[in-house]
């Protein structure tokens, strides 16, 4: 660590200091290359290919050929290379569109799964000739056969984000004038293209809201928007869906696709302690702040459910034998990290993402356990959900598993994402986290009463409601501006305001967010800011729903509960600053046609995160107001990045990795006038931390406002 506290304040020091904050910032913007896995399957279990290990041996995988530029494959040619993109529909299990109910091109490929539906592209695929107006003309069959004979996989990654996706060809368009800044013959569109013409400035391609939000894409509107790349998928297997893989990888300028393959002395990314599966799991287990009764009752339903074996089970996968959805999730980031499914430090942290997002509820309920018995007993009905559980035998393996290790030294275990001499990583959070989601109300269909939620049986479809719809969409687009220019990264349910997601779908997409909040914004009949009518509604544990056969499904997380509502209360103070009458309010739903009866939001109840729910009067109603409580509501709650727990992740403050993070641990994401005085929360920890101990920090004015002291204690500090 070099230590630099007292340094000459002079201007030839500073501008030097600026310089150095300049140039790495500059290979901050530089985007992270990867390189390109081959897959196959083996009994259900897709990993790397060994073929494409060794140069002797040619691959017979459906991948895009080496030699070529990425946008051709086996002699077809990708519509664009690059170029900016557009929102289209969601799409449902019979290939149709579902606000219209028009049937896709390709839509038979849609019955092949959700990821099939919720990640598919639209291009103005080579097999007509595209006029400007989007009609077609000179049907090449046999290209068109191709696309319709199996499913094309197209590679796309968003420069801006560094964010990828593998979507499926499904449908054919946009018009060429969606998007598009200029004429017609501006556009290169004077007579109809096969091709897309160098000097379009439109939308190539279009992608359905999921799609769209794993992108972070901006849509393209007069030529203005982000410009996607494209690319053949070097894994025509692959499912749909994120990748890590980007077509800066894919298309490399000899073509060649890389591939990334194991070889048999590789060192696993958890460097795990102990001499067998059972040392350590137990020894991972500790590492992350279980205790030992905790870490035992875990490991008693690991011995029930497969002996800690890590292979397959009878369908079941690993050590805790996941199945179904789970299984295929476990099997996607294996094929995202190279990995075999069956390697133990790929499941210890796939199930750690489970623990963090889907199945946060079984760790909430573990580690308010003190003892074997209630840990196994916890684990086995909030995380493993046996058919036939076998309690009394988990039981007793957790008792015997604590009397084995209990007295044993703890082994140093470091994760994934740590370098040998860490503890604990301070990363920021992964690509699919975000720090708030904001779930404005309605959609522009009205399906009230119309869907059921599948596992529940409650009423799940949404309404229009058009007044309202529209001026919470605005107030939620003004409450996402003023929280991305102070660093937090927010992502909406819906893409549009005439979008259509069901509630249950809200609740899902905050929960895959795993986001630190998620904010409803809706209004009502009565004055705005009335007590009457404005109100902010927390999760509360024992808030319900009752489906039409009068089963009640209840929320029953203590933790988010809490933490909605202190969140919630910080909402109120923020929002009466503009709405005297603000109050913590309780929702009725009963005796209402469309909905399941109970007392809290269907969103509410289904979440895995804090949620606050808001209401206003539409008398009188102001969109500015009423966003800015709502904005500095959250920014009172939760401070940006850090990934879903806020802060630097329990890392030492003293310490936020090399030079390169912990700029990024300071800094604003985007650019301020030189006017702006407001610090990034982390920063200002530092510069009252500094203060106090009489190290530089600069500023003359506000202490902290200075290039100098801002780089001293980036450096000080990495």
């Amino acid at each position: 660590m070099i230590h630099v506290k007292d340094i000459n304040k002079t201007k030839l020091a500073v501008r030097l200091m600026c310089c150095l904050i300049a140039v790495v910032l500059v290979f901050l913007d530089a985007p992270t290359i990867r390189a390109v896995s081959d897959f196959y399957s083996d009994s259900d279990i897709q990993y790397y290919d060994p073929t494409a290990c060794d140069p002797s041996v040619q691959s017979q995988t459906d991948t895009a050929p080496t030699g070529g530029s990425g946008t051709d494959f086996d002699g077809h040619t990708l519509p664009a290379a690059s170029g900016g993109t557009g929102n289209e529909d969601p799409v449902n299990s019979a290939g149709n569109l579902t606000t219209t109910g028009e049937s896709m091109t390709f839509g038979k490929f849609a019955k092949m799964g959700a990821k099939y539906r919720d990640y598919y592209i639209t291009m103005r695929w080579g097999y007509v000739k595209w006029a400007w107006d989007g009609t077609s003309s000179s049907v090449d069959n046999n290209e068109f056969n191709w696309y319709n004979s199996k499913p094309r996989k197209v590679l796309v990654t968003n420069p801006r984000t560094n964010k990828s996706i593998i979507a499926v060809a499904m449908e054919a368009g946009p018009a060429p004038w969606a998007g598009a800044k200029g004429s017609q013959s501006a556009n290169g569109y004077s007579t109809p293209q096969s091709t897309t013409p160098a000097n379009y400035t439109g939308r190539v391609s279009g992608f359905p809201p999921k799609a769209i939000s794993a992108l972070g894409a901006k849509q393209t509107e007069n030529g203005k928007g982000d410009k996607l790349l494209y690319s053949w998928a070097p894994d025509q297997n692959a499912e749909p869906g994120p990748t890590g893989v980007s077509t800066s990888a894919a298309d490399s300028d000899s073509g060649a696709v890389a591939s990334c393959c194991p070889t048999g002395d590789q060192t696993p990314s958890n460097s795990l302690a102990g001499s067998n599966n059972e040392d350590k799991i137990w020894n991972w287990l500790i590492s992350k702040g279980f205790t030992q009764e905790q870490a035992a009752g875990i490991m008693g339903n690991f011995q029930q459910e497969n002996s800690f074996k890590t292979e397959d089970n009878s369908g079941g996968l690993g050590i805790a034998q996941w199945i179904g959805g789970r299984r295929d999730a476990a099997i996607a980031m294996a094929r995202e990290k190279g990995k075999k499914p069956t390697d133990l430090d790929l499941q210890l942290d796939y199930l750690w993402s489970e623990l963090q997002g889907s199945e946060k509820a079984a760790l909430t309920a573990v580690k308010a356990t003190d003892n074997p018995k209630d840990a196994a007993t916890e684990w086995e009905d909030k995380f493993e959900r046996a058919g036939t559980p076998m309690l009394a035998q988990r039981i007793a393996y957790a008792k015997s598993i604590y009397r084995k290790h209990k007295d044993s030294a703890p082994v140093a275990t470091s994760s994934s994402d740590s370098s040998a001499s860490q503890t604990c990583s301070c990363s920021e959070s992964s690509s699919g986290s975000v720090d708030v989601v904001l779930d404005p109300g309605h959609s522009g269909v009205d399906k009230q009463g119309a869907e059921k939620d599948t596992t529940t049986g409650l009423l799940v479809g949404d309404s229009s409601n058009n007044g309202e719809r529209q001026q919470v969409w605005d107030v939620s687009q003004k409450v996402k501006k003023t929280l991305e220019d102070d660093g937090y990264s927010v992502a909406v349910t819906k893409e549009s305001e005439n979008s259509y997601i069901s509630l249950s779908d809200r609740a899902k997409f905050a929960n895959d967010k795993n986001a630190k909040i998620a904010v409803s914004i809706h209004n009502t009949g009565g004055s705005f800011g009335s007590s009457s009518t404005a109100w902010v509604t927390p999760q509360k544990v024992g808030g319900y729903r009752t489906n039409d056969s009068g089963k009640k499904t209840k929320f029953d997380d203590a933790d988010i509960a809490q933490k909605s509502l202190s969140y919630s209360k910080k909402f109120v103070s923020e929002r009466k600053k503009n709405e005297p009458g603000v109050q913590l309010h309780d929702l009725d739903f009963n005796g209402r046609p469309g909905l399941s009866p109970g007392n809290l939001s269907i969103v509410q109840l289904l979440s895995k995160v804090p949620w606050v729910y808001n209401e206003t009067g539409q008398s009188g109603f102001s969109g500015e107001k009423y966003a800015d409580g709502i904005a500095a509501g959250i920014e009172s709650s939760i401070e940006p990045g850090g990934g879903s727990g806020g802060g630097s992740g329990g890392c030492d403050s003293g310490s936020y990795g090399d030079l390169a993070t912990t700029i990024k641990a300071f800094a604003w994401p985007s650019y301020h006038a030189a006017s702006y005085i407001k610090m990034r929360p982390e920063w200002e920890k530092v510069v009252r931390s500094a203060s106090s101990k009489d190290d530089y920090v600069g500023g003359i004015d506000h202490k902290g406002i200075d290039c100098g002291g801002f780089v001293t204690q980036a450096i000080v500090k990495s």
